[in-house]
């Protein structure tokens, strides 16, 4: 346990009751699925921590082959639920146990946000509550969807309450106030498991003037692949690769992003999502990680080309800022422009130069992980 964490955690541990919509061993919800690992792996010495979360995979109705339903699991040092359909009665048995905290890991979720907030009410003494948006209230986020949330935004606060929100940023931290002014809201970054770092790079080779670069993430009009693809195309280069990995989300969007690359000779290749663990080795079969999204709550993806080391070439909508300085990658605004211009800086670097980005790239990601050993900001957002 970190230095900074106050002496009673140790001989009296406050409990936390966790939502989740997915954890491990998910691999379609992406990155959001390991921080909520990260969270249960670095929290868990300090605090007497039990996760709930569906027993399937996101898009999936076909469980875990892994996992027993509605019972509780028990890791190193944490427990996880794993519910079915039948298994959400037992989500007002845990809440009516008043854990000290409960921590809701989003704002919308219907199933792990709604339904406890409804099922809080009218419990006397009962816990104090964390919510963490996750982006979702971004002004991006809030466009999809708007005449529900809208409806959402009416009626939540008859089930509000007393609650601390998570930002994951300061910007992030804004766009709550924002939506939901006068709230307490603490900034507690995004946490990993310290074991993605022990992933060791792999050196490629670059050849000036060619370039194979990748987009890893769901296909889905916020990751702004449609324009990744129309950039790319604008490049004048025979030698630029450009494959997209990811589970799609909106089918009419993947034929749209599919039509776009169907120009490209087959340059430009839309192929399926990927496990976590094919994550990094794929990683390590480009130059350049490319993701012109138009908002990120944190940027998972982002993150893991860092540990492969990879630079980037991303849009300024992120959390990952003032990157050409430390030559990890490069963070432009979303013009055609300056994208192009990227492209054509990563293309037109020779090796000595790309190795010495790549080994930036990777000391972002150290500094990262040496960051989130200090928790204290999980502290004061866990406090009584």
């Amino acid at each position: 346990m970190p230095d900074q964490s106050p002496s009673f955690f140790v001989l009296n541990r406050p409990s936390i009751l966790a939502f989740f919509d997915h954890f491990y061993p998910s691999v379609k919800s992406g990155g959001p699925a390991k921080s909520a690992l990260g969270f249960a792996e670095l929290l868990a010495d300090a605090y007497d921590l039990t996760i709930v979360t569906r027993n399937h995979d996101f898009g999936d109705s076909i469980p875990y082959p892994s996992v027993v339903a509605n019972t509780r699991t028990t890791f190193s040092n944490f427990g996880v639920y794993y519910l079915d359909r039948q298994g959400f009665s037992l989500v007002k048995h845990l809440i009516q146990q008043k854990p000290d905290f409960i921590y809701l890991n989003s704002f919308f979720s219907s199933d792990f946000t709604i339904k406890p907030l409804l099922k809080l009410k009218g419990i006397r003494g009962a816990s104090k509550i964390v919510l963490a948006p996750r982006g979702e209230l971004a002004p991006s986020a809030l466009q999809k969807s708007w005449w529900k949330k809208k409806v959402y935004r009416t009626i939540y606060p008859l089930l509000e309450g007393n609650i601390t929100y998570q930002a994951s940023s300061e910007q992030e931290a804004k766009n709550i106030l924002d939506f939901l002014p006068g709230r307490r809201v603490v900034v507690a970054p995004n946490l990993r498991p310290p074991s993605d770092l022990s992933q060791l790079p792999v050196i490629l080779p670059k050849e000036k003037g060619r370039l194979r670069v990748c987009l890893i993430a769901r296909i889905h009009p916020i990751k702004n692949i449609h324009q990744a693809i129309a950039w790319v195309l604008k490049v004048n280069s025979n030698q630029l690769e450009f494959d997209i990995y990811g589970f799609p989300e909106d089918a009419v969007y993947l034929e749209k992003c599919r039509k776009l690359a169907a120009d490209s000779g087959g340059t430009i290749r839309l192929l399926p999502g990927l496990s976590t663990s094919a994550v990094m080795e794929t990683l390590a079969r480009y130059h350049l990680f490319f993701l012109p999204t138009l908002g990120e709550n944190f940027g998972h993806s982002i993150l893991e080309a860092f540990i492969a080391s990879r630079p980037v070439l991303i849009s300024d909508q992120t959390p990952w800022k003032g990157l050409l300085k430390s030559q990890a990658g490069l963070d432009a605004p979303l013009k055609e422009k300056e994208m192009r211009e990227g492209l054509a800086f990563f293309l037109n670097m020779g090796n000595e130069e790309y190795q010495q980005w790549c080994t930036q790239a990777r000391a972002k990601a150290v500094s990262f992980f040496e960051a989130q050993q200090n928790l204290k900001p999980y502290f004061d957002l866990f406090k009584f």
